[in-house]
């Protein structure tokens, strides 16, 4: 795949819009096929918060806390100095998604605040498809991004179709509405708008980007490092004068909504957390962490994902090509940015105490360096020579991280985090402990599983579960458990 043999012809524009629809409306699709959604509580407050707005016009869970507490889900919950309860995660989710799930509830007929339904698979399940939406335009904007910088339609296709199913966003980005998938489509967004400044010099789409960082900040305190990154980028390229401009731009919008959550009384949540572990490093130990979240069978990148490995290899390419790529290439600075980021994530993620991320599938705290990894495989892709081997590997590796993604939505329930995922104090041994966790589900537990919603003909919509055992011997797959259950009642009245 040599670079001055793989430029493709200049097609109409149209094509490439055509293309970006496809991708969106075939992923999107698949990410919605089945009505699964990942296995967590971690949507819950996003959830909650969201229905909360719609119908009651408040931010907090004052109304609600009692039955919060009573479901043993507390912890979902920040309590802030006057003793409001909001959502643990930052209000900002909540406030993003109120028109999808305002929308799905006019669809279906929801036309009230109902406290059972906020713990119901229903709003999980809208919290999916509001994910697997945000998730499917970022999938259409990567491939206008990747073929912008690179000129080449086959790997931006290559390299779009790999994010989009042999990444963390298949298997867990679309998949529930935590903070990840607003923050993919904001990150990608803030990254068009540097090239655009790139290309045309204009500080305006300069602050357009380190404002859409900001809000990125807001819904996911980690993406601070976007932020710091874009800063070190503009000063290892001595536009410092743009550089003060940026962080400035943060200050002043970090001041304004500093005030603002003061006002309301909008507590930290997760920053605090942040803040911990930043004061008690431990250099030996976030050693041990950084290996195993690339190798260890249990928590590895590399294990979960291993079509990844290209994307490292990317990166030492451009390491070793930084002085050949020019000193005014767009490419050069976007890629530069792109590994100030991954490697600030790395960092930040072996220092956290909670580096596994809790009942995660694989390391999932990394999701946030999975467009930046995309940018360096297409990387790797336009400097390597067209070589079967290789592209058989490629190809191999591809599918192998589909299969994980696959395994994840379809047969991960958090069984195997319950049974042996360790406390704090042990999760560098349960991250090679036996048995291994995608082993433990495709050979010991064997269930694959899928939720579909249906109506019945009373015209009440209802949740249906199929469940089929996996048996080799025979080389086929049993249906052991096929549920149904009400999933709710239309037209129902506030509580």
């Amino acid at each position: 795949m040599d670079k001055k043999n793989c430029i493709m012809p200049n097609y109409p524009r149209k094509l490439y819009l055509i293309i970006s629809i496809v991708l969106f409306v075939f992923t999107f699709y698949i990410y919605t096929l089945h009505d699964n959604s990942f296995p967590t509580t971690d949507s819950i407050p996003n959830n909650i918060g969201t229905v909360n707005i719609i119908y009651n016009q408040s931010l907090n869970f004052n109304n609600i806390i009692d039955v919060i507490d009573k479901r043993g889900l507390i912890g979902i919950t920040s309590k802030n100095s006057n003793g409001g309860y909001f959502s643990k995660t930052p209000v900002i989710n909540s406030i993003l998604a109120i028109p999808f799930f305002y929308l799905s509830d006019k669809i279906n007929n929801i036309n009230s605040f109902n406290v059972e339904l906020l713990f119901n698979d229903y709003y999980q399940i809208i919290g999916k498809y509001y994910a697997s939406f945000l998730t499917a335009i970022s999938v259409s904007l990567l491939f206008f991004v990747v073929y912008k910088m690179y000129s080449n339609l086959i790997i931006a296709i290559t390299s779009t179709i790999i994010y989009a199913f042999c990444t963390f966003a298949y298997g867990t980005v679309s998949q529930a509405n935590w903070e990840h998938a607003p923050s993919f489509l904001l990150f990608i967004l803030s990254y068009i708008f540097i090239f655009k400044y790139l290309q045309n010099q204009k500080y305006v789409y300069l602050i357009i980007s380190a404002s859409l960082i900001f809000i990125s900040y807001l819904v996911r305190p980690l993406n601070l490092v976007f932020i710091i990154s874009l800063v070190l980028t503009l000063f290892l390229n001595k536009k410092y004068k743009k550089s003060l401009l940026v962080i400035a731009i943060f200050f002043i919008e970090y001041f304004l909504y500093s005030l603002l959550a003061k006002v309301i009384g909008i507590p930290d949540g997760y920053k605090n957390e942040i803040i911990g572990s930043l004061t008690n490093i431990n250099i030996n130990y976030s050693l041990k962490v950084l290996m195993d979240l690339l190798i260890s069978p249990n928590y590895g990148l590399l294990i979960f994902y291993p079509v990844t490995i290209f994307s490292f290899i990317g990166m030492v390419i451009f390491l070793f090509r930084y002085k050949k790529e020019g000193t005014n290439s767009k490419n050069k600075f976007l890629l530069t940015y792109t590994f100030l980021i991954v490697g600030a994530i790395f960092f930040l993620n072996s220092i956290w105490w909670a580096w596994p991320g809790g009942y995660s599938y694989g390391p999932r705290l990394l999701a946030e360096a999975t467009i930046p990894l995309i940018f360096f495989l297409s990387y790797f892709f336009i400097r390597i020579k067209k070589n079967i081997p290789l592209i058989i590997c490629i190809i191999t590796l591809s599918f192998l991280s589909l299969f994980s993604n696959i395994l994840c939505i379809y047969a991960n329930n958090t069984e195997w985090n319950t049974y042996y995922m360790k406390g704090p104090s042990n999760y560098l041994f349960s991250a090679w402990s036996k048995p291994y966790f995608i082993p433990f589900y495709l050979f010991e537990k064997r269930s694959l599983y899928t939720k579909v919603i249906k109506v019945n003909s009373n015209g009440q919509k209802y949740l249906e579960q199929k469940t089929w055992l996996i048996e080799y011997k025979n080389k086929r797959l049993v249906k052991v458990f096929d549920t149904n259950r009400t999933l709710y009642i239309e037209n129902q009245t506030s509580l």
